[in-house]
């Protein structure tokens, strides 16, 4: 990460101080290992089905995405029964034969590269999503459409959500997390709007209208991926600037047991889900 910075740095005064074309010496790191192991468990459904994505990082300018073929991909549940992924394309392992279990603890192996990489994680139950509404605000003297999701958190219980709402007529999805610390036990309502989070350099996003489909899901995730999360975020902070610097490394919860030193990035997460489709009217 250093030398990127340095690099933007010095790209920044060579614009700035002369006109003189600089060449800039990269020295690029070896390539590392990133694994999207999202397992997530929609209610009513068996949740055999699941999906691992393995790619390799890249250079700072490049563009393409390298794939991380040829690994053996395992999911061992914690009475040692084992769930083989295969490679169906490039860097893409399903199975077919997955067996979700709320409260099980379930390890992730991975063979890449004559190196092996592993996580632990338990998979995280979550609550129903009770009824989706849709009301007009106000906000600054403007009248702003949202919907809001509504679901009741169990008491007693230390939870930690994460949403996602994906409007039919943008590619762009809200992601949003959060723990239960202040509404332990009641009823939450998470509402939305057509500018939330909208970054302000981009063409502003349209507000809903009557016909708009939306897709929302609720997760339950782990306290440890809830602060990943937080980092992650902090890190890609548009308000940051080149010369910040980022207060952790966003290590996710997998390791390599052969080169300590060689860690991947990408996380090992196992969730339940609830989902639901509401039409705006």
């Amino acid at each position: 990460m250093k030398k990127y910075i340095i690099a933007l740095i010095a790209i920044t005064f060579t614009f700035i101080g002369c006109e003189d074309v600089v060449d800039v010496d990269l020295n690029d790191a070896p390539p590392k290992l990133v694994i999207e192991a999202l397992i997530n468990w929609e209610k009513g459904t068996t949740g055999n089905e699941q999906t691992i994505v393995l790619r390799q990082t890249t250079p700072f300018f490049e563009q393409k995405i390298s794939n991380a073929t040829g690994a053996t991909v395992v999911i061992a549940h914690e009475n040692g029964t084992e769930f083989p992924f295969s490679e169906t394309s490039d860097g893409v392992y399903t199975t077919t034969e997955f067996s979700p279990e709320i409260g099980a603890t379930y390890t992730l192996t991975i063979n890449y590269q004559n190196e092996t990489y592993r996580a632990i994680e338990t998979m995280i139950g979550v609550t129903n999503i009770d009824r989706v509404e849709q009301r007009i605000v106000e906000i600054g003297g403007e009248e702003i459409p949202i919907i809001s999701l509504f679901y009741n958190d169990p008491e007693d219980e230390e939870n930690y959500y994460l949403t996602n709402i994906s409007p039919d007529f943008q590619p762009k999805k809200t992601v949003d997390f959060f723990p239960d610390t202040f509404v332990n036990g009641n009823e939450v309502e998470n509402s939305y709007s057509s500018d939330y989070e909208e970054d302000p350099e981009k063409e502003k996003i349209r507000e809903y209208l009557a016909g708009d489909v939306f897709d929302i899901k609720l997760f339950g995730i782990s306290e440890r991926f809830y602060n990943y999360l937080s980092i992650v975020r902090e890190q890609s902070n548009a308000n940051s600037g080149p010369f910040s610097i980022a207060p952790a490394t966003a290590k996710g919860n997998c390791v390599n047991l052969t080169k300590p030193d060689n860690f991947p990035f990408g996380y090992f997460r196992l969730s339940e889900m609830d989902s639901m489709t509401y039409t705006y009217q």
